[in-house]
């Protein structure tokens, strides 16, 4: 085996070792979401049969730590994806999934009928948000009287702004993956 085969040999692996990684993340990143949701539907439904409407509250401790570490996971494999894109794939014919992919979701998602991939990306995005709006009804649901204690409120909306800021940070995935490709190519 001469140098440039081994050099390709061993840039084909380090192509396997990164996929599965990205793989492992995206993994990850379901599971979370997965128990999140589950989590927080559980709490709902106890909130329910309670008679302290403030448990509901509590799902707010599952969903913002859980948040903050999918948003480091997609920035994970934002900064994997773009690097297979600057320094393996160009070495490797016939493996350029990551930069094709780049290249094809933006056109992907402008295309006409493809408003159910549109609103998927909705709840992907924004699930949190979703999860957060209804803590909040079921808390205000099991609050009495509710006119009078109108204070009640301020917690549930502090919450759901945090939520809806930290949801904001992982639209633009695009943007991200481009600042790690120009990292990449600096180094």
């Amino acid at each position: 085996m001469n140098r440039d085969e081994s050099i390709s040999t061993m840039q084909f692996e380090e192509y396997k070792i990164l996929k599965n990684e990205i793989d492992t993340i995206t993994a990850q990143r379901n599971t979370l979401t997965t128990f999140t949701i589950t989590s927080v539907m559980a709490i709902l439904a106890f909130t329910f049969n309670s008679t302290e409407p403030y448990i509901a509250l509590t799902a707010y401790l599952i969903i913002i730590p859980v948040q903050f570490r999918i948003l480091f996971l997609g920035h994970s494999i934002m900064k994997i994806s773009s690097y297979i894109s600057v320094f393996l794939e160009p070495n490797l014919p016939g493996k350029q999934w990551e930069t094709m992919n780049a290249k094809l979701m933006p056109l992907f998602i402008k295309q006409k009928g493809n408003k159910a991939y549109g609103v998927s990306l909705i709840f992907r995005h924004f699930e949190f948000i979703f999860l957060s709006i209804g803590i909040t009804l079921v808390f205000l649901f099991n609050i009495k009287p509710f006119c009078e204690n109108w204070y009640h409120l301020i917690f549930p909306c502090i919450m759901l702004a945090i939520i809806i800021i930290i949801s904001y940070c992982f639209r633009g995935y695009g943007k991200y993956r481009e600042k790690y490709i120009n990292l990449w190519k600096d180094i």
